[in-house]
């Protein structure tokens, strides 16, 4: 495991949080009110939002690199 792997995962794990948040909070979905809808609007939020914050953070810190990774490559040619 590196360095880059628990950041994806703490950001991934903030992200369901604020998704499962949002869920309760939101109007109810297919007239399922009460505790029973919360709980399923919470759990579908929280898994909503670990899923694309996992997403979003892989893919900026691939771009990261990417750039990273240009500029290295950049930086070894030698001046015209």
């Amino acid at each position: 495991m590196n360095l880059l792997e628990p950041i994806i995962f703490t950001g991934a794990a903030l992200t369901g949080v604020a998704g499962a948040i949002l869920g309760i909070r939101a109007d109810p979905v297919w007239g399922v009110e009460g505790f029973v809808g919360g709980a399923l609007r919470g759990v579908g939020g929280f898994v909503g939002g670990v899923v694309l914050g996992a997403v979003a953070l892989y893919a900026l810190v691939f771009a990261l690199g990417a750039l990273l990774a240009l500029k290295a490559r950049a930086g070894r040619r030698p001046p015209r």
